[in-house]
């Protein structure tokens, strides 16, 4: 029979946790992401801004696979690790931010804030349609926080063109800016109305 050697294993565990968070602070779209360890249970509770709260089943485990060959090992050494831990983490990276796309979907779907531009190339009023469905957000003073807008990298420089066009076309900025206003004004009364637990 082989010997365990538990404590390697714990030290490779933690080298391989340290990767795999490496790998996920490294995508823009999941390093933004607040998060918070979840050490039992498969199940959350989101509660949104609006009060509303929605149930996330984590019932579909992420999951990555890599061969290690002795001959790599013995010719690579540790590296031959190193590059499989990457590997696995990268795996891991690509699934976190799927199933973060599929949520933000059926939330969207849900919520009935879901948008579809058939095809269409991305303009200003697809933006300002989408900023008029969705729910807003505001520091303290009433000041607008912009939201994270996730795009496919091939959709990148159009995506800039359409919110510079907004940005320097006075009629497209000030539709922009009474969307915001508005939403202000029912985020301070949401604010107003809300009640503060000691």
């Amino acid at each position: 029979m082989l010997p365990d050697y538990p404590d390697l294993k714990r030290a490779l565990l933690r080298v391989f946790a340290h990767e795999t968070k490496a790998a996920a602070s490294a995508d823009p779209m999941l390093a933004g992401i607040k998060h918070h360890v979840l050490h039992e249970g498969r199940r959350v509770e989101l509660v949104r801004d609006d009060g509303s709260r929605q149930e996330i089943l984590f019932d579909k485990p992420v999951h990555g696979e890599t061969t290690l060959e002795a001959d790599a090992i013995r010719r690579e050494g540790d590296a031959a690790s190193g590059k499989a831990l990457t590997e696995i983490a990268g795996q891991l990276q690509e699934g976190m931010a799927k199933q973060f796309i599929s949520t933000i979907e059926r939330a969207t779907e849900e919520a009935g804030t879901a948008m579809d531009a058939k095809g269409q190339r991305l303009s200003p009023e697809h933006v300002l349609e989408m900023y008029d469905k969705m729910l807003l957000s505001f520091e303290d003073d009433g000041k607008w926080i912009p939201p994270t807008l996730v795009v496919h990298p091939m959709l990148g420089p159009r995506a800039r063109a359409v919110f510079d066009q907004i940005d320097n076309d006075p009629a497209l900025t000030a539709r922009r800016e009474a969307i915001i206003d508005r939403q202000r004004r029912e985020w301070r009364v949401r604010e107003a109305s809300r009640k503060l637990v000691d």
